[in-house]
């Protein structure tokens, strides 16, 4: 996986050559390639790159650290997908979509919170719940990505 720091001078990545950030130092200093600044960065600054996908099948978000063109399975629907270097998806083994699909959460937190937001507060407490809904809703799909 490629770990990296951001310029503080151009915002370019300024790729280092470890294979986990626990390796580096509390502090250390890196030059850009680009604008050749020199700076002093902490480890926590360190990031790691990651890719993010959307599985084709059943819409769940799952994330890689490997470089693609690999192949992976999805851990929501155990479909084989062949991700290429453009992050393209191809489905090599299709899988069985659990229930409920990833994507419908939000879509339900509305729906609950709408309903039980109008039966305390009227047509404001509707409004609250729906968008109270989504927030939770968008916030437990995005917590379900996992990394593969």
């Amino acid at each position: 996986m490629a770990i990296y720091v951001t310029c503080r001078n151009c915002n370019q990545p300024i790729y280092l050559e470890v294979t986990n950030a626990s390796e580096l130092p509390p502090r250390f200093t890196a030059r850009c390639y680009r604008c050749a600044s020199q700076e002093s960065y902490y480890r926590t600054e360190a990031r790691e790159e990651r890719w993010d996908f959307r599985c084709v099948v059943c819409s769940g978000r799952f994330f890689t650290r490997q470089m693609p063109p690999r192949q992976v399975t999805c851990p929501h629907c155990s479909s084989v997908l062949y991700l290429d270097a453009v992050g393209n998806q191809q489905v090599l083994n299709s899988g069985q979509v659990p229930m409920p699909p990833p994507g419908s959460r939000p879509v339900a937190g509305a729906i609950g919170g709408a309903l039980l937001g109008g039966s305390i507060g009227g047509p404001l407490g509707a409004l609250i719940g729906l968008l109270a809904g989504v927030a939770l809703g968008s916030s437990a799909e995005n917590r379900e990505a996992r990394d593969v």
